[in-house]
């Protein structure tokens, strides 16, 4: 059958699931899918387009709330959820502006919720207790053993289709045959949630809220010149949050290295890559495989050691490490390792498979493709 594969974050104890032969995986459109969870939202472009400036002063005014120090009151609306706070922006200038602060502080960190976590790649093939070095997530995976061999339940039974009579499940027993790191994720592990959108989920939480009625009909509590951008905020749109101007850098937070997005082609879309080409996502996970045994169905050797394989990430812009010269731009050997892997499999055509993906080089052509010598028929 081969060896399966799926990249895991030990710190969370979080899965993005089975993702069959290494050579299925990584030359699909799903690596991509790990870069959303990974990055730091760059707000400063949408804020300065968007937003007014916050006033040097307000009016005093009658009410007692509206008076008290700034840091009270932000203090007191931490405590609201974002319908709420919605609003009381609509209340006073004051409050309007205190609001917009903590809501924007609420979107932002609902984006990212990975980031700044180990990642890693690891095979079912992988043998119990081997780890990449130098990393400090052991002991999270040590009580997961302990607590797998501390259950009872037969592992004999690991074909079985029902729960035992204890309530575990196929994965547990199998883990409790084999337990390796692919094994103890399968059994032990949440799903990443697949839905991040940050503007749906916004968009959702204020429709569906009682309070709705007022945050629609904000122009009869705010000044035109606020009314318009209360309404931006209401319909944020996530893309805006990673705009195409900055550059974008994958980090090894662990290494201290990083990856220039603009690197591995045309920014489109801020960090991300859509439509099936490569992107930042296969380049991570080309360096975090892990297993024991190299059986990865795919030409290039020695990917199933990977050399940032449990190391901890995030995907930010440049400006968060300008003027830090502990960092180091791997940039162009990143890419020129992803270059050789993707070489490795498709040839002199590498490129066009890269830029736009293996399913859509598929489509323009014949429905019929010849790989390592077989013919496949491709539906689309």
């Amino acid at each position: 059958m081969g060896q399966y594969w799926q990249v895991i974050c030990p710190d969370a104890q979080q899965t993005f699931g089975g993702r069959g032969k290494l050579g299925e995986y990584l030359f699909s459109r799903h690596p991509e899918e790990i870069i959303a969870p990974l990055v730091v939202p760059h707000t400063d472009p949408w804020v300065r387009d968007n937003l007014s400036p916050v006033p040097l002063s307000f009016p005093v005014s009658a009410s007692p709330l509206l008076n008290i120090p700034t840091e009270l009151l932000d203090e007191i609306i931490v405590y609201l959820p974002l319908p709420e706070l919605f609003v009381l922006a609509l209340c006073s200038q004051r409050l309007y502006y205190t609001c917009r602060s903590r809501i924007m502080s609420i979107v932002t960190s609902q984006c990212g919720p990975l980031a700044g976590t180990s990642l890693i790649c690891t095979g079912d093939y992988i043998d119990a207790g081997d780890y990449p070095p130098g990393i400090d997530w052991i002991p999270k995976i040590e009580e997961l053993e302990k607590q797998l061999a501390s259950t009872p339940g037969d592992e004999s039974g690991a074909d079985s289709e029902d729960d035992d009579d204890f309530g575990y499940t196929d994965t547990w027993r199998i883990a409790k045959a084999a337990p390796n790191l692919f094994r103890l994720a399968e059994a032990f592990y949440a799903r990443v949630p697949r839905d991040s959108d940050v503007s749906r989920t916004l968009t959702d939480t204020l429709a569906h809220s009682l309070c709705w009625g007022f945050i629609y009909d904000a122009h009869k509590y705010l000044p035109d010149s606020l009314c318009l951008e209360f309404r931006e905020l209401t319909i944020i749109d996530s893309g805006a949050l990673y705009p195409n101007s900055v550059e974008w850098i994958l980090r090894n937070l662990t290494t201290k290295e990083y990856v220039r997005r603009s690197v591995l082609g045309p920014v489109v879309d801020g960090p991300f890559t859509y439509g099936g080409g490569g992107g930042l996502g296969h380049l991570l996970v080309s360096r975090i495989c892990w297993s024991s045994d190299d059986s990865t169905a795919m030409r290039w050797d020695g990917i199933h050691r990977g050399i940032w394989a449990g190391h901890k990430f995030d995907v930010t812009a440049i400006t968060a490490i300008e003027g830090d010269d502990s960092w180091k731009d791997v940039s162009v050997e990143a890419y020129n390792e992803i270059k050789a892997i993707w070489e490795s499999e498709y040839g002199a055509e590498w490129e066009e498979y890269w830029t736009i993906g293996s399913r859509r080089v598929h489509a323009k052509r014949s429905v019929h493709d010849t790989h390592y010598g077989y013919h496949y028929h491709y539906a689309y």
